[in-house]
């Protein structure tokens, strides 16, 4: 389901690391997100390496959908990470929502919009955010497993790549995509709320 979104993101210069094999079964953890990031910094480090050099490893996102946004929750606070971003998730209600209180990371949320299983939750998290944080939110209506699919992963491929590029690589047309009143993402389909982005 995320081979498109993910080999888009990859053919823009990011490494992307996806925990388990493709078309395999199991569920992930969020200590695979921990070992993931531990793993490309060992690597740029390591001289016999093919990524030896080549990965920033100041720049750092960490990423999830649905519940794997939920993991990727629980590693939000290393300080090593530049930017969370989560797809179609969101702390269920009646659940800690503490850890929101923790983020220190830019954040930026995409969800499909009133109809995705996860909108209300995220929706919540959002007005629990701590003040200051810079966040973003996009809302798509699209469902709860967004363009992921679509051909170099749909709209949320595109956006999400803006993202990266924003936030990993400081290229100014992405940031103009979020940022401004007259933002790219402004003007379209998308629902869009901000929040210290600047």
């Amino acid at each position: 389901m995320f081979e498109k979104i993910l080999t888009e993101w990859a053919s823009q210069g990011f490494l992307v690391i996806a925990n388990g094999r493709p078309g395999g079964t199991g569920s992930s953890t969020a200590a695979m997100l921990t070992a993931s990031i531990d793993w490309a910094i060992a690597e740029n480090s390591l001289s016999t390496s093919k990524y030896y050099g080549r990965i920033d490893t100041t720049k750092i996102a960490v990423m999830g959908q649905s519940c794997g946004g939920l993991e990727t929750y629980e590693v939000a606070t290393d300080p090593r990470l530049t930017t969370t971003v989560l797809w179609n998730s969101g702390l269920f209600n009646g659940g800690d929502k503490s850890a929101l209180q923790r983020l220190r990371a830019p954040i930026a949320y995409f969800i499909g919009g009133s109809s995705d299983i996860a909108y209300e939750n995220a929706v919540d998290d959002w007005r629990q955010l701590s003040a200051g944080l810079p966040a973003f939110m996009g809302n798509l209506d699209v469902g709860h497993n967004g363009t992921c699919s679509q051909a170099n992963g749909g709209e949320f491929g595109r956006v999400g790549g803006h993202w990266l590029k924003w936030q990993l690589k400081g290229d100014p047309a992405s940031k103009a995509q979020f940022v401004g009143t007259g933002c790219g993402l402004c003007a379209t389909d998308w629902d869009v709320r901000r929040k210290d982005l600047s």
